[in-house]
């Protein structure tokens, strides 16, 4: 993996790449001549970001929009040397909404962004936003702790999961508990750093949604509490209340019989 890039899975993907020639001619560049790659943004998002570099170099190198920006259903053209290359495009909060690796570039190339299948639900087969772990009955340290940002483009109102369950959310889990062994229960809870008002939305083993907004009348943290915690993966989101709000705090996983004040 090229240095400087932390993906972060946004419900995009890729779906045409192709040479473009025309007739079947030869469409390769002259010695010393250019090749185009247009980057067509058929999604939901804004780009922010475009980097094109060889394959063989571990950095991405400049970003090629250099400030500006390619709209939904805007496109742009850049043109680069025959050779192989991976391609990155970020929209702009810095995550990464497509990787393409080692696409060799013979041709004119169409690299076109669309908003992925099942964009708009929270689903469980994504990778985590912000890693996973697993954790075993009388885990140390006890806290596990994680940082996390909350929100995304889903409107978990709009889902009808369950009580509780509402603000906004990335498709893929924030985080991800692989428990190993049945116990009695886990907490699960959630603390902004600035004290902002955040949810959390939890999909069990079993695919129960179990979800929080403010555990206490005195505070705006979330705490999601799991009776019998049968041993398997548990989905974590952390949910914002406006489609364009992230929030930065810390998630904690405990056994311990601790609510958000009884830590920092």
């Amino acid at each position: 993996m090229k240095r400087g890039l932390v993906v972060l899975a946004m419900g995009l993907l890729i779906v045409a790449l192709s040479a473009c020639g025309g007739g079947g001619g030869d469409t390769s560049a002259p010695d010393g001549g250019t090749l185009d790659v247009t980057l067509f943004n058929d999604s939901s998002k804004t780009v922010c970001a475009v980097y094109i570099s060889d394959s063989e170099n571990d950095y991405w190198g400049d970003d090629l929009l250099g400030g500006d920006t390619v709209e939904p259903e805007e496109s742009r053209t850049f043109s680069v040397e025959a050779g192989t290359y991976d391609m990155l495009a970020e929209d702009c909060d810095g995550n990464a909404l497509d990787t393409q690796q080692a696409i060799e570039v013979s041709g004119d190339v169409e690299w076109t962004l669309e908003d992925a299948e099942g964009a708009g639900e929270l689903l469980v087969s994504e990778s985590p936003n912000f890693g996973a772990v697993t954790l075993s009955p009388d885990f140390l340290p006890d806290p596990h702790s994680v940082d996390i940002i909350s929100g995304g483009d889903v409107d978990v109102d709009g889902l009808d999961l369950g009580a509780g369950c509402s603000g906004y959310a990335s498709s893929a889990p924030d985080y991800r508990l692989n428990w190993s062994e049945d116990a009695a229960h886990l907490r699960i809870l959630f603390i902004a750093d600035g004290g902002e008002d955040t949810t959390l939305i939890l999909s069990d083993p079993y695919g129960n949604w179990i979800c929080n907004d403010d555990f206490s009348d005195d505070g705006f943290d979330p705490l999601v509490i799991v009776d019998g915690a049968d041993s398997g993966q548990y989905d974590i989101w952390v949910g914002s209340f406006d489609a364009d709000e992230q929030v930065a705090g810390t998630l904690y996983i405990t056994e311990l019989e601790r609510t958000p004040a009884d830590l920092p």
